[in-house]
């Protein structure tokens, strides 16, 4: 009774792959089929959901553009503020400085004066120097 069992069985066998060399193109498809079922099987989200979604991130978006743009525009106006500050510091030091350099002329002017107070010719020539105007001479 085992030999009769052993040859169905083979006989079977040779059978299913008789059959399995001559359709193995839908054994194939259907192999894929069902892999392609199961993978691609999820939740489906309805066309609301989805637009809800999308409309969700473009308004994230959309806040994160503003809140860049609201810290640059702060950025922006805190450089300008320091570049108006260090703009008046700067006319401020230029107007002492002028300031200074105007009494220096003047005293230098005045111990010109006093020195070459007899020689014209000379107090010409040296309040040339001083002030960087040119003086002529008559000949």
């Amino acid at each position: 009774m085992k030999s009769r069992i052993k040859s169905e069985t083979y006989a079977f066998f040779q059978k299913f792959w008789l059959t399995c060399k001559k359709n193995w193109g839908y054994f194939v498809a259907a192999f894929g089929v069902a892999i392609t079922f199961l993978f691609l099987k999820k939740e489906k989200t309805s066309l609301l959901d989805q637009i809800s979604v999308i409309r969700e991130s473009y308004e994230d978006q959309i806040k994160q553009i503003e809140l860049a743009r609201r810290e640059e525009r702060e950025k922006n106006a805190k450089a300008l503020e320091l570049l108006q500050k260090r703009l008046d510091e700067v006319q401020r030091q230029y107007e002492k400085a002028k300031i200074e350099l105007d009494k220096k002329k003047k005293e230098e002017i005045k111990e010109l004066m006093e020195k070459y107070s007899n020689d014209p010719d000379a107090l010409a020539k040296k309040l040339s120097e001083a002030t960087g105007f040119k003086v002529i001479l008559p000949e």
